[in-house]
């Protein structure tokens, strides 16, 4: 008898030491999501998207990396963002590869490309409608270059088109498609 009672005694004991550990099924520790909303200039056509673009070229997304940048776009107080203190959101970073060039000029094979959202002290932030975009895949981008700062998309919804689907549409309600964009550049 006492024996049974030493054996139950360490099987209790064993599974009490065992619920302190890890728990292996457990989920890896999921990031919170935010949500941004940002409003950015809309375009009706597409030759006003391409007269808009500093830079209009395809290329293949090699990597893709985040970073908190200032958002201001002058040093001091910025007459764009209307801000006179330094405020540093997440971006995510994305290195192209470049194919071709439609407008503009750039001696570079790769530039990188910033758009707002991205990861940062275990957190997402996501912006409502931006175009997501993948590595390994191949768009034709508008990008607005600035001086200090990275080239950034034109807007989040209609500034990149992959280049395997040229009759989607890239914003809902704009009606704007890569051909469209490749018939002005052309």
């Amino acid at each position: 008898m006492k024996k049974n009672f030493c054996i139950a005694m360490l099987v209790i004991a064993g599974c009490v030491l065992g619920a302190c550990g890890k728990n292996v099924t457990e989920p890896e520790n999921e990031k919170m999501i935010t949500m941004i909303h940002a409003e950015y200039p809309s375009y009706d056509t597409a030759q006003e998207l391409v007269d808009e673009a500093d830079l209009v070229f395809s290329g293949s997304i090699e990597s893709v990396s985040y970073e908190m940048l200032d958002v201001r776009a002058e040093s001091e107080k910025d007459s764009v963002a209307d801000l006179d203190q330094s405020y540093s959101i997440p971006y995510t970073i994305y290195k192209v590869k470049v194919d071709s060039i439609y407008k503009g000029s750039s001696e570079e094979s790769y530039i990188s490309i910033k758009c707002p959202g991205g990861e940062a002290d275990d957190n997402q932030y996501i912006v409502e409608g931006a175009a997501v975009l993948q590595e390994g895949e191949r768009y034709l981008l508008l990008i607005k270059v600035f001086e200090n700062t990275y080239p950034s998309l034109l807007n989040a919804e209609q500034s990149a088109y992959s280049m395997n689907e040229p009759n989607v549409i890239s914003a809902e309600d704009s009606g704007i498609t890569l051909s469209d964009i490749l018939d002005i550049l052309q």
